[in-house]
């Protein structure tokens, strides 16, 4: 998808041609991203009032978009600092990206997550937290991201909003000299939620143990095909 706008002028064009006729122009802009089945209805409704939808009869996995797309000229998608200052940054690619997104969403779908489940997302600014949130759209399941410094009773609320059916996170965060044990959080938010939802552990710490219902992340993803 390419779409340059060069000048001032040609950004207003878009503009009032967005504004005048947004289903036509919105559909046009989707024409240029990878569907399974293109669509030819663009807006259904109108901005005040409901219901409203978009491409009613278009179908496509959006992750296809944000990393598939990507792979032939593989340039690099993501560059991760880590939080100590004087450790090297990963450059990783999208070929890098494509097979951790499907590896975590294969190994979801073996611990029986499905289109529609909720996936709560409590993790660290590490690469695995957004390895999470493209494994949960490739399988169709929903992901919420909580903020991982909210309390266990703020993220147990959240789960039951969610009504999740499974918690990705890590055992430790690491912010500047701080260290959090987030894993502590999950289980007491779990205990607040009187649920045990099934746990993916991404482990800092080889020595962390898990309990019942918690899973090693790289244990899971190990065994796992890297295309989904």
């Amino acid at each position: 998808m390419q779409l340059h706008i060069d000048s001032i002028n040609a950004y207003y064009q878009h503009y009032r041609a967005a504004i005048e006729n947004p289903s036509d122009f919105w559909l046009s802009m989707a024409h240029h991203f990878q569907w399974h089945q293109k669509p030819h209805i663009g807006l259904q409704g109108d901005f005040h009032n409901d219901p409203i939808s978009w491409f009613a009869d278009g179908v496509l996995n959006i992750t296809e978009n944000c990393v598939d797309r990507h792979l032939q000229l593989n340039p690099i998608a993501y560059i991760a600092q880590p939080n100590n200052p004087d450790a090297q940054a990963q450059n990783l690619h999208y070929s890098d990206v494509y097979a951790h997104m499907n590896q975590l969403a294969n190994a979801l779908k073996q611990l029986g997550i499905q289109k529609g489940d909720r996936v709560i997302i409590y993790m660290p600014m590490i690469p695995q937290a957004v390895y999470a949130a493209l494994a949960c759209a490739r399988i169709g399941a929903i992901h919420s991201i909580v903020f991982a410094g909210f309390s266990a009773q703020a993220l147990a609320d959240r789960m039951a909003d969610a009504q999740a059916s499974c918690v990705i996170t890590a055992d430790f965060l690491y912010r500047g000299s701080k260290t959090i044990e987030i894993l502590d959080i999950v289980r007491e938010a779990k205990r607040l939620f009187a649920n045990t939802l099934p746990t993916v552990v991404w482990r800092t710490q080889i020595s962390t143990s898990l309990h019942a219902e918690e899973y090693d992340y790289e244990t899971l993803v190990s065994v796992e095909a890297p295309h989904c």
